[in-house]
């Protein structure tokens, strides 16, 4: 009970006449009484409230039966039944109302009426407008800061104009960073720049007026560095071949006192193996699938997916050969006086008594040079030409696999230089090895003593590794032979054959990397993508770029022509450009000097032309859409009567629009608009649903589920508990053996031991895939370790739906009971094979 502060019950009794009080205390108890009642704050109260209404207009001290009053004046339309305090909010209304139809008015009143955080999303930022995409180019000049200015606050030239000292072009400076350039090893600093009013000048500086920390006019003046902005590469000349990093020349432009810029071939387009043609058919192939052929990447090339056989050999050069076909496995373990060692080519008993010439059994085999071979699958993702290697097997009396490369057999020799002075009477042919031994070759001579020919005696055995061959004299004395310059290599069975691989738009140059964009540039280089990187022997004489080297006897009838680059004393490296003609081992002239080349590299086919891009100093960088406006089959949306226009907004919240429509419309709806509802589910969960909440579990061996599309049938224990656990609208957990749970509502409690699912258990894949044409393997862009052998694959080509059964996976090649259309770069499902697998089940 309150009490007034100047309650006249206080001062009552000296208002009374002293007799009154002495006479009739009763009558002065009675007004007593009275006054108390008419001045506490829960009896009477008429003189309390009427002494505090000037008290009352103030919300915070107003009774609780006037709040009611100052909401309907305040806050009309707002439910009485809100989050908030009342007098809390009612001391917002000004504020509220001011920023009425407002984002955060909106946000505001979910949290007073229902305390709920929620989004608000205006449709007209997703409606395309043609042509209304943000595009930026960022835009830089470097310098190096002179002494005067190492300790500028470079924030300080933010926001400020520049301008060129001899052309007067004008620019904003954005803002300026500092940085160590690795390759002029010094500080540099990076202005970028916008609202450029003209070309700057080359060598000219920078000048900038800005105010210091002590508001003084100060004057920012740096020359500027000259740069290169960019090279581009032509687009009707893209190459082939080339590979990431290979190197781009570039040719003049900078002073004698400057540094080249540094730049490289960046990304370059991938393909797949389009056909193989056989230049040479070496020796001794067999047919497919007698020799094996492995697709190898060369260094740094991801492709994968080929796959190439044998199609035909040159069956006109056939030769036949016997390959013992014994296998010692199954008499491993057997005595050399055993009743019976069981020698296949002997029908009867065979023992220590049998001959080894009765007892071993041979296969007389044919092989050939290749023919031709065909591309089954061309893979993806090559970025060159991989080579090939064939390993050439036989068949053993167990059914066994063994490759001819185990054996050691000399196949062929080849000569390369027949030389000079060599005779057959007085010269011989040695084969240098520790483990082979037994092979023999004779050779014929033409004029002049040249080796023409050569003719294997004896194979021999025992050459794992095929040994380097050598002319000696009739004594065996290596040095000693009559003749010189012969160079002969020894191959072995199913090898010296020469092929050559097409890969589709392998190594097309997609752009150029600049690794460093130079200093002191006066004017803009040209670009070569016609480079090689000579081997040679020691070169003393000091070449310069643009020096002149070739092979031939004079320059005019050179076979190879080159200019120079640079040369690297370190590795003997001569780096060329815009070559002509073919190089080859041997004399290379110099300006002055000879040289020789010992090896090459070409990078590419030569035929890329890319343009370099000067623009005094400044950079531009690759631009950039700030936004997807105007963006086709993006996140753009054609406009409608109904959502995406200029006048709807979508509140997001986990609330049915109907229980607030109303509401807002009556309180802060902005006039014109319409309002559109997006109900989200809200992972939060109150405690009363944990109490509810129940979880069955099917453990393996006790408990496990086989599942067929959408239903679910019981496998395994004598305990189901569907009728127990499941329910209408539960979930359950299915934990199959690959890289993903499954878990799916439950549509039907069919039976304790069935259940029928929501949607079918397939899910999307996580790669993509290749298709070949009439073919059972589909390649994964990936390793495929979610899929497993008879989970089903399913795919689209165009309209077409297919789906095939996998039948085995190996990597990345995946084999199915169903060809394929070809197609590529696909997006596929997969409905795995689910059978006693471990689930749970939960149920709210």
């Amino acid at each position: 009970m309150a009490i007034l502060d100047n309650a006249v019950l206080s001062v009552l009794k000296s208002q009374i006449p002293g007799f009154v009080i002495d006479s009739y205390p009763n009558f002065v108890a009675f007004i007593e009484a009275y006054y108390e009642w008419m001045e506490n704050s829960e009896e009477g109260a008429a003189l309390y409230h009427s002494k505090k209404l000037l008290d009352y207009k103030n919300v915070d001290e107003t009774i609780d039966d006037f709040l009611e009053y100052f909401r309907k004046d305040f806050l009309p339309y707002f439910p009485a039944d809100i989050a908030l305090d009342e007098r809390k909010l009612i001391k917002t209304a000004r504020e509220f109302y001011s920023k009425k139809g407002s984002l955060e008015s909106i946000k505001f009143l979910f949290r007073v009426l229902y305390n709920k955080e929620i989004e608000i999303f205006y449709p007209k930022e997703q409606v395309l407008r043609a042509s209304d995409g943000k595009w930026n180019q960022p835009q830089s000049i470097k310098v190096i800061l002179s002494a005067e200015n190492e300790n500028l606050d470079l924030d300080l030239l933010a926001k400020r104009q520049g301008i060129g000292s001899t052309s007067r072009a004008k620019c904003r400076i954005e803002s300026a960073n500092r940085s160590i350039d690795k390759f002029l090893n010094r500080e540099v600093v990076e202005l970028f720049i916008s609202n450029i009013t003209k070309s700057f000048k080359v060598g000219e500086n920078l000048q900038i007026l800005y105010y210091d920390v002590n508001d003084q006019p100060q004057t920012f003046s740096e020359s500027i560095i000259g740069s290169l902005s960019s090279i581009t590469i032509t687009p009707n000349r893209t190459g082939l071949k080339y590979k990431e990093n290979d190197p781009v020349v570039l040719v003049g432009g900078v002073s004698s006192t400057g540094i080249e810029a540094i730049a490289v071939v960046g990304d370059v387009s991938v393909g797949g193996l389009r056909g193989v043609s056989v230049v040479d058919g070496g020796f001794g192939f067999r047919d497919y699938p007698n020799t094996v052929t492995s697709v190898i990447n060369s260094p740094g090339d991801s492709g994968t997916g080929a796959n190439v056989v044998v199609s035909t050999l040159d069956y006109a050069n056939t030769i036949y050969f016997r390959v013992n076909t014994d296998s010692i496995e199954s008499i491993a373990n057997s005595t050399i006086g055993a009743a019976n060692l069981s020698f296949s080519n002997i029908s009867g008993i065979s023992n220590a008594n049998s001959t080894l010439a009765n007892a071993f059994s041979y296969a007389n085999l044919a092989f050939a040079p290749l023919k031709t071979l065909n591309v089954v699958s061309g893979g993806s993702g090559f970025t060159g030409e991989p080579t090939l290697d064939f390993k050439v097997s036989y068949i053993t009396n167990n059914i066994a696999q063994q490759y001819m490369d185990s054996l050691g057999h000399i196949g062929v020799l080849k000569i390369l230089n027949g030389g000079g002075g060599y005779s057959p009477g007085n010269d011989k042919i040695i084969f240098s090895s520790t483990t082979g031994y037994g092979a023999n070759a004779a050779f014929t001579v033409g004029s002049n003593g040249t080796i023409n020919s050569i003719s294997i005696i004896s194979r021999g055995e025992g050459y794992y590794e095929m040994p380097p061959i050598y002319l000696a004299n009739s004594s065996n004395t290596i040095a000693a032979s009559n003749g010189t310059g012969a160079v002969i290599v020894a191959y072995g069975f199913g090898d010296a054959e020469e092929t050559d691989i097409s890969v589709d738009d392998a190594g097309r140059i997609k752009n150029i990397k600049l690794l460093t964009r130079g200093f002191d540039y006066r004017s803009t280089p040209t670009v070569s993508l016609r480079v090689q990187d000579l081997t040679t022997t020691a070169i003393s004489e000091v070449l310069v770029e643009g020096d002149v080297v070739y092979q031939g006897t004079s320059y005019s009838t050179a076979t190879y022509k080159a200019n120079v680059d640079k040369y690297d004393a370190g590795t003997s490296t001569l780096r060329v450009y815009d070559y002509s003609g073919t190089v080859s081992a041997g004399t290379l002239v110099l300006p002055t000097t000879n040289t020789s080349v010992v090896s090459f590299i070409k990078y590419g086919n030569g035929q890329a032309k890319a343009t370099a891009e000067f623009l005094s100093g400044v950079i531009k960088y690759p631009g950039f859409w700030s936004k997807s406006d105007g963006f086709l089959s993006w996140d753009q949306y054609l406009q409608d009567s109904e959502k995406y226009h200029n006048f709807s907004y979508e509140i997001v919240v986990d609330k049915a629009l109907e229980t607030y429509r109303n509401i807002i419309r009556d309180i802060i709806h902005p006039a014109g608009m319409s309002i559109i509802g997006d109900y989200v589910v809200s992972n939060e969960i109150e405690q009363s649903d944990y109490d509810n909440l129940r979880v069955g579990y099917g453990s393996l061996g006790q408990n496990t589920v086989n599942v067929v599309a959408n239903t679910v049938t019981a496998s395994g224990g004598t305990n189901t508990y569907f009728n127990v656990y499941a329910t209408v609208n539960s979930y359950i957990v299915i934990s199959p053996d690959t890289s993903r749970e499954i878990v799916k509502r439950i549509s039907n409690v069919v039976s304790n031991s069935i259940l029928t699912l929501e949607s079918s258990v397939a899910y999307i894949g996580n790669n993509k895939i290749r298709i070949v044409n009439s073919n059972s393997n589909v390649f994964v862009l990936a390793t495929s370790t979610e899929l497993l052998a008879n989970d089903v694959l399913t795919y689209t080509n165009g309209s077409v739906i297919n789906s095939a059964l996998i039948l085995s996976i190996t990597g990345n090649v995946i084999s199915t009971n169903t060809n394929g259309l070809a197609n590529s770069d696909v997006y596929y499902s997969v409905t795995p094979r689910i059978n006693t697998q471990s689930y749970r089940i939960i149920s709210v």
